[in-house]
Protein backbone atom coordinates (compact mmCIF):
# COMPACT_ATOMS: atom_id res chain seq x y z
CA UNK A 1 0.00 0.00 0.00
CA UNK A 2 1.43 3.22 -0.46
CA UNK A 3 1.64 5.89 1.77
CA UNK A 4 2.04 8.58 -1.01
CA UNK A 5 -0.94 11.32 -1.14
CA UNK A 6 -3.25 10.92 -4.20
CA UNK A 7 -3.77 13.68 -6.75
CA UNK A 8 -6.37 15.03 -5.63
CA UNK A 9 -5.72 14.82 -1.94
CA UNK A 10 -2.28 16.75 -2.50
CA UNK A 11 -4.27 19.41 -4.55
CA UNK A 12 -7.32 19.61 -1.81
CA UNK A 13 -4.30 19.79 0.72
CA UNK A 14 -3.01 22.93 -0.57
CA UNK A 15 0.05 21.20 -2.52
CA UNK A 16 0.00 20.65 -6.24
CA UNK A 17 0.01 17.25 -7.92
CA UNK A 18 2.64 16.50 -9.89
CA UNK A 19 2.18 15.72 -13.46
CA UNK A 20 2.30 12.30 -13.78
CA UNK A 21 -0.21 12.18 -10.58
CA UNK A 22 -2.81 13.99 -13.15
CA UNK A 23 -4.59 10.77 -14.54
CA UNK A 24 -5.81 9.82 -10.77
CA UNK A 25 -7.85 12.80 -10.16
CA UNK A 26 -10.97 12.24 -10.21
CA UNK A 27 -13.51 12.79 -12.89
CA UNK A 28 -14.70 16.16 -10.79
CA UNK A 29 -13.06 18.55 -8.22
CA UNK A 30 -14.58 20.62 -5.49
CA UNK A 31 -13.71 24.39 -6.60
CA UNK A 32 -11.24 24.74 -3.87
CA UNK A 33 -9.29 21.77 -5.70
CA UNK A 34 -9.59 23.33 -8.82
CA UNK A 35 -8.92 27.11 -8.10
CA UNK A 36 -5.02 25.24 -6.38
CA UNK A 37 -4.82 23.52 -9.74
CA UNK A 38 -5.25 27.34 -11.21
CA UNK A 39 -3.18 29.10 -8.91
CA UNK A 40 -6.15 31.09 -7.32
CA UNK A 41 -7.51 31.37 -4.04
CA UNK A 42 -10.75 30.12 -2.58
CA UNK A 43 -12.30 33.42 -2.23
CA UNK A 44 -11.41 34.68 -5.81
CA UNK A 45 -12.77 31.20 -7.29
CA UNK A 46 -15.93 31.58 -5.36
CA UNK A 47 -16.21 35.63 -6.20
CA UNK A 48 -15.61 34.19 -10.13
CA UNK A 49 -17.86 31.82 -10.10
CA UNK A 50 -20.34 34.34 -8.49
CA UNK A 51 -19.93 36.60 -11.04
CA UNK A 52 -19.84 34.26 -13.60
CA UNK A 53 -16.24 34.61 -14.68
CA UNK A 54 -14.69 31.62 -13.35
CA UNK A 55 -12.27 30.63 -16.47
CA UNK A 56 -14.27 27.03 -17.00
CA UNK A 57 -17.69 25.74 -16.49
CA UNK A 58 -18.99 24.76 -12.95
CA UNK A 59 -21.77 23.06 -11.95
CA UNK A 60 -23.53 22.75 -8.91
CA UNK A 61 -24.26 18.98 -7.24
CA UNK A 62 -25.77 19.63 -3.95
CA UNK A 63 -24.27 22.58 -2.18
CA UNK A 64 -21.13 21.78 -3.92
CA UNK A 65 -19.58 24.02 -6.94
CA UNK A 66 -17.68 21.11 -9.07
CA UNK A 67 -15.85 21.80 -12.30
CA UNK A 68 -15.03 18.80 -14.80
CA UNK A 69 -11.56 17.59 -14.51
CA UNK A 70 -10.54 17.16 -18.31
CA UNK A 71 -11.94 20.87 -18.89
CA UNK A 72 -9.41 21.95 -16.71
CA UNK A 73 -6.80 19.86 -17.66
CA UNK A 74 -7.46 21.13 -21.50
CA UNK A 75 -7.75 24.29 -19.79
CA UNK A 76 -4.22 24.38 -18.41
CA UNK A 77 -2.70 22.75 -21.62
CA UNK A 78 -2.28 19.36 -20.02
CA UNK A 79 -3.12 16.73 -22.52
CA UNK A 80 -6.21 14.14 -21.60
CA UNK A 81 -6.29 10.74 -22.72
CA UNK A 82 -9.46 9.75 -24.42
CA UNK A 83 -11.06 6.85 -21.71
CA UNK A 84 -10.87 3.68 -23.03
CA UNK A 85 -14.28 2.12 -25.10
CA UNK A 86 -16.23 -0.60 -23.65
CA UNK A 87 -16.44 -3.35 -25.00
CA UNK A 88 -19.90 -3.72 -24.99
CA UNK A 89 -22.34 -0.86 -24.92
CA UNK A 90 -23.99 0.17 -21.65
CA UNK A 91 -27.55 0.40 -23.19
CA UNK A 92 -28.89 -1.71 -25.84
CA UNK A 93 -31.09 -0.06 -28.79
Amino acid sequence: MSTQPTAAARAASGGVPRLADLSDLPPTLDLTTAARLLGIGRSTAYALVRDDRFPCPTFKAGHQHRVATAVLLRLLGIAVPEPDQPETPLHSE
